[in-house]
């Protein structure tokens, strides 16, 4: 009798030293992705006004980082309280390098072969 073998797809992962177990193989995270790619254009499309360089600038920085923080929230699976990581920094570079390293890990993931591939199954 066969045993089905399924593909690993959690992983432990640790942020500025907190530790979370991220299960990257959840159908919805492409989702998520693809949801933060067409917000963070929108981001860069919407019609600012009469308002200055600056303020434009600074605008902006806060509305992408609260969209890079929730997709985080989500990715991790943890509400705003849990998510401590940007208590001593809240950057807008902190959450762009959080966020591309979840996207990287969830690559990897994805990368990983399945035990049912032809290639394998035919011991290529």
């Amino acid at each position: 009798m066969g045993t089905f073998l399924k593909r690993e797809t959690k992983r432990e992962i640790f942020i500025l030293g907190h530790k979370y177990t991220v299960d990257f193989g959840r159908d919805h995270l492409a989702f998520i992705f693809k949801r933060v790619q067409v917000e963070l254009g929108q981001i860069e499309k919407k019609d600012r006004g009469d308002l200055g360089q600056e303020v434009c600038f600074y605008e902006m920085q806060n509305e992408e980082k609260a969209v890079l923080k929730g997709a985080i929230e989500e990715i991790l699976d943890c509400s705003n309280e849990e998510l401590s990581i940007f208590e001593n920094e809240d950057t807008i570079v902190l959450h762009r390098d959080i966020y591309t390293y979840l996207v990287e890990e969830y690559i990897n993931v994805m990368k990983t072969r399945s035990p049912y591939t032809i290639e394998r199954i035919e011991g290529l």
